[in-house]
């Protein structure tokens, strides 16, 4: 009886199923990696469009908040808003949502109207109110200064320091309450807080009205140690606009002399000439130190 070999054929249906198992597999790779890029791709422009639709969205809120925001402000003002906690849940969301839209623009807006005002363009009903601030008297170099004294810490020197401070604003408080000039001791009750122990020179105006009474006092320039710039021009445009009569300069000298200067003769005859053409008097010039003056109507200097 014959033998048959099979062993060669069973080889080969075996390496021919192994083949038809890796082309099964790497068809099946392909396909998944087409559905993944598929799959993908659609999320891809799924999210571009959700994306390009909230930025027209927000773009059209913002269009319509400004568009309409005359005709929102009107009822602003004339209404009491809601106060938050009073709000539904849903309309605190709302409300949030255009918070920062509304901070931005309130922010731009006080900027664009602060620098129109500067440049004498204020809006309707607005003004740039003029202030001074008050140097305070504890910076680091005089509590150094007092701690230079024996026995003297620099607590004791902050104490010091807040109570000299304490004392300088119930000046300024005292001085607030006198609204009429009567002499040069006046003028000096007036100023002394304000330029009696500044480091360097600074030039003040009061301006009075026909009763001496103060309108408005006006820095109007602040310079070295030494020295400082006066614009007469600038005095005499202020008075006209605030109606003055009747002007008194101010000065400080840091180093505590109160000999005038030749430049603070000249300056002196120089705006009273100057004021004297527009009908308005010098009535004195004060120098100011800090515990002293020198009043050149005093000294008949004027």
């Amino acid at each position: 009886m014959a033998k048959i070999n099979l062993r060669p054929w069973r080889e080969e249906l075996r390496a021919e199923k192994q083949k038809q198992f890796v082309v099964m597999i790497l068809g099946a790779t392909i396909v998944a990696a087409g559905l993944a890029f598929l799959w993908k791709s659609d999320m891809d422009s799924r999210i571009a469009y959700q994306q390009s639709r909230n930025a027209y969205i927000e773009t059209a809120t913002k269009q319509a908040i400004f568009d309409d925001f005359d005709d929102v402000t009107d009822d602003i003002l004339e209404v009491t808003p809601t106060p938050p906690h009073e709000l539904s849940p849903e309309r605190l969301s709302r409300a949030m949502d255009f918070a920062d839209i509304l901070e931005g623009w309130v922010t731009d807006l006080r900027k664009f109207v602060y620098e129109e005002a500067n440049a004498g363009r204020p809006p309707m009903g607005y003004k740039v109110v003029k202030k001074y601030g008050h140097r305070k008297w504890k910076s680091t170099a005089k509590i150094k200064q007092l701690m230079e004294f024996k026995g003297i810490g620099e607590a004791k020197a902050i104490s010091i320091a807040a109570a000299l401070e304490l004392g300088r604003r119930r000046r300024i408080e005292d001085a607030l309450q006198l609204d009429k000039i009567t002499s040069s001791r006046s003028v000096f009750d007036v100023m002394q807080p304000i330029l009696g122990d500044l480091p360097h020179e600074e030039f003040w105006i009061l301006y009075l009205n026909n009763s001496n009474k103060v309108i408005q006092k006006n820095q109007l320039s602040k310079g070295g140690i030494t020295g400082t710039l006066v614009d007469v021009r600038l005095v005499l445009k202020n008075a006209l606009e605030v109606g003055a009569v009747a002007l008194i300069l101010c000065h400080n000298h840091p180093s505590g002399t109160l000999k005038p200067s030749k430049a603070d003769k000249a300056i002196t005859q120089k705006l009273k000439v100057a004021a004297q053409s527009l009908d308005i008097s010098v009535l004195d010039h004060l120098i100011i130190t800090e515990n002293a003056y020198y009043s050149f109507a005093d000294e008949n200097s004027l």
